[in-house]
């Protein structure tokens, strides 16, 4: 903020009104996250996909077997099984069924099974809905959407801020070699 100060860059926060004239400002940047306001005032979300998943966690006591994030595929979900430090590990399940929980889910994967069973819960199960959103456009008129405004990926992944710090590069890109178009096929990149 204090850079965008320095460059007398005007920063709006608090989302639009019910009207606004955008011809007041040279660049809308909307940041605002799935449920962006500013898609919905420049008709950017009209064309998108939505996804959803339900994902369910637990971390458990137990000493990690490999330095990597494992994913485990199955015929109706997916399980990561995530280092958390020297003795944690966290287990997830991404399912289109609601009915399916941890414990359904690692009956199917008998060696990822065998690995927690006996390793002592330390979190409660938790679990919710993930959405998964991409829009076909970043871009309309003088309206640019970066982050979970343009699209999001599930939460469990972990990518969400890493995507929107790489939009940003991207936009910053383009608004210096003066190319906005450029930022409809960087972000579908």
């Amino acid at each position: 903020m204090e850079r965008a100060e320095q460059l007398r860059i005007r920063l709006k926060w608090g989302g639009f009104r019910e009207t606004y004239d955008s011809s007041n400002f040279c660049w809308i940047v909307g940041a605002d996250g799935v449920g962006s306001r500013t898609s919905s005032r420049a008709g950017l979300d009209s064309d998108g996909r939505d996804s959803s998943r339900f994902g369910f966690r637990r971390h458990y006591r137990i000493t990690p077997w490999t330095d990597y994030v494992e994913v485990y595929w199955g015929a109706h979900h997916q399980i990561y099984a995530t280092p958390i430090g020297c003795d944690e590990v966290g287990i997830a399940v991404l399912t289109r069924s609601p009915g399916i929980r941890l414990e359904k889910a690692l009956a199917e994967f008998p060696l990822l099974k065998e690995r927690v069973e006996r390793a002592p819960a330390i979190t409660a199960e938790r679990g919710g809905l993930t959405v998964s959103r991409r829009l076909r456009r970043a871009v309309r008129g003088n309206t640019i959407l970066i982050g979970d405004a343009f699209g999001s990926v599930d939460a469990i992944t972990g990518e969400g801020l890493t995507l929107a710090f790489r939009q940003a590069v991207a936009l910053r890109d383009c608004l210096l070699g003066g190319d906005v178009s450029a930022m409809d096929r960087s972000m579908q990149r």
